[in-house]
C-alpha cells in the first residue's frame, strides 16, 4: 500500500522521529501538535481543526495528525491545484510523503518548491533530511545553505546537530541543541531537541540522561525520547540496545506507529521474528502507508515459505527451490569460519550464526532496510547475516561465496566487540578476510581506488569512518572499503596480533585514535606515515603508469575492433604486465584471450585465461573457455580446479555439477562425484533416469550397495530399458 500520486518509493534510512519542525504551521495547527506531544486529546483537537478550517493544506495537516494519510494526500492535491505557485504547500505535502517513507515523491515536491522559491528554507531542510537519511555528503551542504538564509531555523539546527551526532561529535551537537532549547518556546521543538540531546548522552555513555527525564516530565507519553536515541544505536550496529529503547518508546506511547515499525524491523535484525511481526502489524494498522512496514510484512510472508535448517552452529533460511543445493555450501562456510576465525581472532562464537539467502535482490533490500533499491549485497546484524543468494545476480558481477565469507567475518568482529567496533575497521577486517582467506583470494583493487590514491583523495586512517557515513564523491564508499582492507592487511603484516588487539580496544569503548594507540602501540601520525609508504611500495609505480596502462587497454580494444590480432595481443600483454593482479571491469587478460583466440594462438589464450583465473577473475564464459583448453591439453587436474570454481560461482546451474561430477568420477573420486550428482538431482534434471544412475554408480564404487540398489531401481522405474542402469544392475547381481 502506498500514497497515490507521486512517483516511486525510494530508500530512506532515518526515523520519522527525526522530522524537523518547519515554520509553516498556523497557531491552531501548532496547538494541536503540542497537544499531540503533551496531553491526551490530540485527536479531538485535529477533528475540531478539520471541522473549522476551510484551507486545504491545513485540513491535510489535520488529517495527517489523525493518521488518515490518503485523505491528507487528496487535500494537498486540492491545495496545489488551488495555488500552484505556493512553495510552502508543496513543502508541507513533501513532508507527508517523507513520513510515509516514499522518498522519491518527497524529493520531487521539495525540488518543485525550490523551483518556485529558491530560498525556501523549509524545502531546503527537507532535501537535507533526505540526503541525511541516505548518508549522502550533500546533506551538510544543503543544511548549511538553509542556515545561511535563516541562522535560527530550529529544524535546520536540529538537522545539523544530527549530522554531528552521526559523525560521533556529541559535544558540538549538544552545543547546537542547547541553543535551540534556549531560543524557542515551541513545545514540540523543545521535545525534539530533548530527544536529540538524550541521543548525544547515549552515544557518549552519559547515562541516565537528564534530557530523557526533562522530556518525560513535560510529556509523559513522548516515546520519541527513546526512539530517537535508538536510531543512533542502529547506525552504529548496536541493535539490541536499539530494541530495548524502542520497546520503551512504544510502552509509553502505544500509538507511536513509526516506533512500532522501526522496532519490528530491528527485532528481525536480532532474529526475533514473531515479535517483529507483532509490532509491524501494529504499525500497519495504525499507519498503513509506511512503505518500510508494508514491504517488510510482505517479506515476512515470503520468509515463511523458506526452508529452515538448524544445528548447534547455524540456522539457515533459504528458498525451498534452492535449499537442497545451497545448504551444504553455507554450512561448510560457517563451520570453516567458526574454526579458522576463532583461531585467528582468539574468540569463540557462543550463539549459532543465522544466515538468510534471498533469490531476489529487492527481498534482501527490504529485509535490510525496509525498502527496495539498496546498493549493498549483504549485511550482518551481529549473529544474523542476510544477503543476496547466487541466483540474485550474475556470477560475473557477484561472488556470493566471498560475500558470505565477508559477512561471517562481520559476525566475529561485531560479537567480539559487543558491536562497538567502528564501521571502517569491521569492514576492513572483512575485506582483508576476503582477500586473504576467502574462497577466492585476490590482490586486485579497482581502478577507482588507484585513481583516488594517485589524486590524493584517500582519507587519513583516523577519519576513514567518514568515507562510509558521509561520502563526498561518487565512488568514495567503494574506495573506503578497499582502503580499510589495505589498512588491516598492513596491520596484519606489521603488528603481531594487531587486529586482535585493536578489536579488544574497541570492545573496551575506545574510539579509533585510542584503538590505534592501544592496539598497535604507535602514534596515529606515525602509523599514517608508515601506511603511506606501504601504499607507495605497492601502488606507486602503477599509479605513475596508469595513463600508459589505460592507453594499452584502449589500444588493445581498438586493435580488436580493427581485427589486428597481433597488435591487440601486444597491447593487452603490456597492460597485463603493468598490472597483473587486475581482474576487474575491462581486465586486459580478457582482451588478450579474445585476441589470441581470433589469432588462433591457443597457448597464449590459455596462459591469459589461466592468469585471470589464478588472480581471482570471475567471468563464467572465460572460465568455460579455460576449462575447454585445459581438457584439450589433457590437463585434467587443473581443469578439475577450474570446474570447482565454476560450481561454487554458479551452484544453481545444473550443468556445472554434472560436468564436475563426471570429471571427478573419471579421475577416481566417487565420493566427491556423488555430492555433485546429488546436487544434479536436487535441481530436478530433465533426464532423471541418468541422474539416478550416476548416483547409483558412485554409491556402488563406494561399496554402499543397498543405497546404490535403491538409486538404480529409481532410475529403472523412470526408464525401464535404460541400458547403463540395466548393465550396472547385472554387475551388482554378479
Amino acid at each position: 500500500m502506498r500514497l497515490a500520486g507521486r512517483g516511486v518509493t525510494a530508500l530512506c534510512c532515518g526515523l520519522a522521529a527525526h522530522a524537523t519542525m518547519a515554520a509553516f504551521p498556523s497557531a491552531a495547527l501548532r496547538n494541536c501538535q503540542e497537544v499531540e506531544h503533551t496531553a491526551e486529546g490530540a485527536g479531538a483537537c485535529y477533528q475540531a481543526l478539520l471541522a473549522e478550517s476551510m484551507e486545504s493544506a491545513e485540513r491535510a495537516e489535520a488529517l495527517r495528525g489523525l493518521g488518515e494519510f490518503q485523505r491528507a494526500n487528496s487535500q494537498f492535491q486540492v491545495a496545489v491545484r488551488t495555488d500552484p505557485d505556493d512553495a510552502d504547500v508543496r513543502t508541507r505535502w513533501g513532508r507527508l510523503f517523507l513520513a510515509a517513507h516514499q522518498v522519491a515523491d518527497a524529493e520531487a515536491l521539495f525540488t518543485e518548491a525550490l523551483a518556485l522559491d529558491p530560498d525556501h528554507v523549509d524545502a531546503l531542510v527537507g532535501l537535507a533530511e533526505l540526503a541525511a537519511d541516505g548518508f549522502e555528503g550533500r546533506a551538510q551542504e544543503a543544511v548549511s545553505r538553509a542556515l545561511s538564509l535563516e541562522p535560527d531555523h530550529p529544524g535546520a539546527n536540529m538537522l545539523l546537530a544530527r549530522l554531528h551526532l552521526e559523525a560521533g561529535e556529541s559535544d558540538s551537537a549538544r552545543e547546537i541543541l542547547r541553543d535551540v532549547v534556549e531560543s524557542t518556546e515551541d513545545v514540540a521543538v523543545r521535545l525534539r531537541a530533548y530527544a536529540l540531546l538524550a541521543a548525544a548522552d547515549h552515544m557518549a555513555g552519559d547515562l541516565p540522561s537528564e534530557w530523557t527525564t526533562r522530556a518525560l516530565d513535560q510529556a509523559a507519553a513522548f516515546g520519541d525520547v527513546y526512539a530517537v536515541p535508538a536510531y543512533y544505536y542502529v547506525i552504529t550496529r548496536r541493535y539490541r540496545e536499539a530494541v530495548s529503547l524502542l520497546e520503551q518508546a512504544v510502552e509509553i506511547d502505544a500509538d507511536n506507529f513509526a516506533a512500532h515499525g522501526t522496532l519490528g524491523i530491528n527485532l528481525l535484525r536480532v532474529n526475533r521474528l514473531k515479535d517483529a511481526r507483532l509490532h509491524l502489524e501494529l504499525a500497519h494498522r495504525g499507519h498503513g502507508f509506511d512503505a518500510r512496514v508494508v514491504n517488510t510484512l510482505r517479506l515476512l510472508d515470503t520468509l515463511d515459505g523458506f526452508e529452515t535448517y538448524r544445528s548447534q552452529a547455524a540456522v539457515l533460511r533459504i528458498s525451498v527451490d534452492e535449499a537442497a543445493v545451497l545448504t551444504p555450501y553455507v554450512v561448510e562456510a560457517i563451520d570453516r569460519a567458526r574454526r579458522e576465525m576463532a583461531e585467528r581472532y582468539d574468540f569463540v562464537l557462543e550463539r549459532p550464526v543465522v544466515v538468510e539467502l534471498y533469490p531476489h535482490h529487492d527481498d534482501f533490500a527490504v529485509r535490510t532496510a525496509g525498502l527496495p533499491g539498496i546498493g549493498i549485497l549483504g549485511a550482518a546484524f551481529g549473529d544474523v547475516v542476510v544477503m543476496n543468494g547466487p541466483s540474485a545476480q550474475s556470477a560475473d558481477d557477484f561472488d556470493w561465496a566471498n560475500a558470505l565469507w565477508h559477512e561471517l567475518a562481520h559476525v566475529f568482529t561485531l560479537n567480539m566487540t559487543n558491536n562497538l567496533v567502528s564501521r571502517w575497521f569491521s569492514e576492513g577486517v572483512s575485506v582483508f578476510e576476503e582477500w586473504t582467506h576467502g574462497p577466492t583470494p585476490r590482490a586486485s583493487v579497482s581502478m577507482g581506488f588507484i585513481e583516488a590514491y594517485a589524486d590524493g583523495r584517500l582519507l587519513p586512517i583516523a577519519e576513514l569512518e567518514n568515507g562510509f557515513m558521509r561520502p563526498t564523491y561518487p565512488d568514495q564508499i567503494e574506495v573506503s572499503y578497499i582502503q580499510s582492507g589495505l589498512v588491516c592487511q598492513f596491520i596484519d603484516m606489521n603488528f603481531e596480533q594487531g587486529l586482535v588487539r585493536m578489536l579488544h580496544a574497541y570492545r573496551d569503548g575506545a574510539d579509533t585514535v585510542t584503538a590505534l594507540r592501544k592496539g598497535l602501540g604507535v602514534d596515529p601520525d606515525l602509523l599514517e606515515e608508515r601506511f603511506a609508504g606501504f601504499l607507495d611500495d605497492r601502488f606507486g609505480a602503477l599509479a605513475a603508469e596508469l595513463p600508459a596502462f589505460r592507453e594499452n587497454v584502449e589500444d588493445a580494444g581498438r586493435a580488436i575492433k580493427a581485427e589486428d590480432w597481433d597488435a591487440a595481443i601486444h597491447a593487452a600483454g603490456l597492460a597485463v604486465d603493468r598490472y597483473p593482479e587486475y581482474v576487474g571491469v575491462g581486465s586486459p587478460y580478457l582482451l588478450l584471450a579474445r585476441a589470441a583466440e581470433r589469432a588462433q594462438k591457443p597457448e597464449i589464450m590459455r596462459r591469459a585465461l589461466g592468469g585471470f583465473w589464478r588472480a581471482g577473475g570471475r567471468n563464467m564464459a572465460a572460465l568455460d573457455d579455460l576449462d575447454r583448453l585445459l581438457m584439450a591439453d589433457g590437463n585434467k587436474r587443473q581443469a578439475l580446479e577450474v570446474r570447482r570454481t565454476l560450481v561454487r560461482a554458479e551452484p544453481l546451474v545444473i550443468g556445472r555439477h554434472a560436468e564436475l561430477g563426471d570429471l571427478l568420477s573419471e579421475m577416481g573420486s566417487p565420493g566427491e562425484a556423488l555430492v555433485e550428482y546429488q546436487a544434479v538431482l536436487a535441481l530436478e534434471p530433465f533426464d532423471r533416469a541418468a541422474a539416478y544412475f550416476k548416483v547409483a554408480r558412485s554409491l556402488h564404487r563406494l561399496h554402499r550397495t543397498d543405497e546404490a540398489r535403491r538409486a538404480l531401481l529409481q532410475s529403472l522405474e523412470i526408464a525401464p530399458r535404460y541400458r547403463p542402469a540395466l548393465s550396472l544392475l547385472i554387475e551388482m547381481k554378479e
